[in-house]
């Protein structure tokens, strides 16, 4: 009978030890991946707007570039009226 016991006890400490041996596991694996995700979003939020902010300037430049040659073409246009009224 004391063994019987004894046994019964042993289970249950057993029992209850690897309770709290997997939730701890289970809420270290919530937290770590939680805060290794907001660190992955962070980082993907930096490299959008680095990629954002290089496209941005890219195309201000081509902007620029066409202001640029619409003034010579209109600069060419203009110019290209006067010789044919002076002719």
């Amino acid at each position: 009978m004391k063994n019987k016991l004894k046994d019964s006890i042993t289970i249950k400490i057993l029992f209850a030890m690897c309770i709290c041996i997997v939730s701890f596991t289970l809420v270290s694996s919530l937290v770590i991946s939680a805060l290794l995700g907001s660190r992955l979003s962070e980082r993907a939020r930096q490299t959008n707007e680095q990629y954002l902010i290089t496209i941005r300037n890219q195309l201000n430049g081509y902007i620029g570039e066409l202001n640029t040659l619409g003034a010579c073409a209109q600069a060419t246009r203009i110019s290209r009226r006067r010789w044919a009224t002076i002719l």
